[in-house]
């Protein structure tokens, strides 16, 4: 065989090979894109997964909160359904008692004005029994509110039995809005005896003053006052 018969297939032989070695480097380009496009593939769809799954904790983290809310507003209605019919059946009590003849209201308290005269033990007493208190009369407004009513004398849930001379309320809190007639209390101007009751009396000349001290034994009317603001107080305590 010749020379020239030679190149000719040496050179088929030559672009052959190259064509293979070309198609062998797109197919490995090829194959390395399919790779990178399945990784991008999979960190999309693990970025989707962990989007998805943070919105799943979110709803559940609001279901949950609603349902708590929802509780609390259930046992909020339930607790105020209890004190409307605590409220109902104490002032049931209060109105069918024999010894008044009024029922004022002033502000969240209502006032039961009796009709008959026992010492302050026994009003207290009295008042108690019906859920309710003497009354604590610590603003202006409310002293007079009394004065209006013309009521003369009652009792008022204010007295100094624990301590000489250190008035309290029947509640516990300190006398801070003071409405002592002209030189009262005087303790019974040193005459003796328990002279630590204070009672509502007539206005004095600037009209606003009507308290006075008289012993705790003395008789009187009396005046019980129902507190909403206290009553829903102590049945929150009770409760919990």
């Amino acid at each position: 065989m010749s020379a020239d018969a030679v190149r000719p297939q040496e050179t088929n032989t030559q672009r052959e090979t190259t064509t293979q070695q070309t198609g062998v480097r797109r197919g490995s380009r090829c194959s390395r894109l399919a790779v990178v496009c399945v990784g991008l593939l999979c960190v999309f769809l693990l970025t989707t997964n962990i989007v998805l799954y943070m919105y799943y904790i979110r709803d559940q983290t609001i279901i949950a909160n609603l349902t708590a809310e929802r509780e609390t507003l259930l046992s909020s209605i339930r607790n105020l359904t209890e004190e409307k019919e605590q409220i109902g059946e104490d002032l049931v009590k209060l109105t069918e008692r024999c010894w008044f003849n009024e029922l004022k209201t002033f502000g969240s308290s209502f006032y039961f004005f009796s009709t008959e005269r026992k010492n302050w033990t026994e009003s207290r007493q009295d008042c108690r029994k019906g859920g309710a208190d003497l009354v604590i009369i610590n603003s202006k407004e409310e002293q007079m509110f009394f004065i209006n009513q013309k009521h003369e004398n009652f009792w008022i849930g204010l007295t100094a039995t624990e301590t000489e001379d250190t008035w309290k309320w029947v509640d516990g809190q300190p006398l801070t809005d003071k409405f002592w007639k002209n030189k009262e209390p005087n303790s019974g101007d040193g005459g003796g005896g328990d002279v630590d009751c204070a009672v509502f009396t007539t206005a004095d000349e600037d009209g606003q003053r009507t308290w006075n001290d008289l012993p705790c034994s003395g008789k009187e009317n009396w005046m019980c006052e129902f507190n909403l603001t206290n009553f829903r107080l102590n049945i929150s305590t009770k409760r919990y």
